[in-house]
Formats: structure tokens, sequence, C-alpha cells
């Protein structure tokens, strides 16, 4: 098994023309109707972080027993701060979305991380003589994040399909 795990090679990603949007509607994933909004040309980074609970199960024949609890996640976008990202953001606050982010689009076959989210507060920053305001949307991760195909990525729904004839 270690001999096997040796000889795999590993190829980090490199993010470059990434692509980052959430989608609002109904269903895990949405389906039409839906919106998603673009946030790739906003984005400077998306930061994915996770926090496994260690539970004490220590008993008196095992007093230093322990064991994993619960495992929670968080996310930050952070971004450039525009009016055109407050016009993104702002009727979707408190809603319920699906987040997408593509790393690398020149991957095959794309490859996207994906979760659900949501967001209480619209990002703000420091706005200073001569800088760009930088700006960190803190989301919530309603569940855990999966790295796969774009086969449940939402804008694989861009062309719904017709409807059965009558």
């Amino acid at each position: 098994m270690i001999e096997a795990l040796a000889a795999s090679t590993s190829n980090p990603i490199v993010v470059r023309n990434a692509h980052v949007h959430i989608t609002y509607g109904t269903g895990n994933p949405p389906v039409a109707p839906y919106t998603v909004v673009d946030l790739s040309c906003d984005a400077v980074a998306v930061e994915i972080g996770s926090d496994t609970e260690n539970v004490d199960v220590g008993t008196f024949c095992a007093p230093t027993a322990s064991d994993l609890g619960r495992t929670t996640y968080t996310a930050v976008l952070s971004a450039l701060w525009s009016p055109e990202l407050y016009a993104k953001l702002a009727p979707h606050v408190g809603q319920t979305g699906w987040l997408a982010l593509n790393p690398d689009q020149g991957l095959t076959p794309a490859k996207f991380v994906h979760f659900r989210t949501r967001y209480g507060a619209l990002p703000w920053g420091r706005f200073e003589i001569g800088q760009r305001v930088d700006v960190d949307l803190a989301l919530a991760v309603l569940d855990a994040p999966i790295y796969d195909d774009n086969s449940t990525e939402p804008s694989a729904l861009a062309a719904p399909a017709e409807a059965p004839a009558a």
C-alpha cells in the first residue's frame, strides 16, 4: 500500500483563468429557472477551511481516549469592492445558493469545488485615497465541499431540456 502511494504522482493545480459563481434557485443543485451571479471578474481568492472537533471519550480504563467529532467548514471569498459587486450581491443576502469554483477553466474535464452557501451581510472594506478596496465575503458553508466534474454544477443546466411533447 505504501509503495503504491509513493509511486503515484501529484498534479497540483495552479489557479489561472478561474471561474466562480453562485447560483440561486430551488433544488440541490438548483434547477431552472435559476439566477447565476458570476463573481469571476470581482474575486481575487476563495479560501475554504475545515475544523474537526476532537471529542473526549475517556473512561476509567482509557482516560486519554478521544474520537473525531463534527466537522464544520468555512469559506471566504476575497474580492475587489465595486458598485457592480454590491449590485450583484445585495439582492441575495440571506438566500441559499450553490457556489461553484473552477480553479482553471483549461482543465479537461472541467472540475469544480462546489457547496451550498449563503451570506448574512454584504462585504465592506477600507476606502482609502489611491488604493483599491479589498473586501472579504464571509460565506456559511451548508454542506461539505465537493470537487468533481461539472455534472452536478448548475451552469451545466444553462440550456434546460425542452418539455416533452404532449
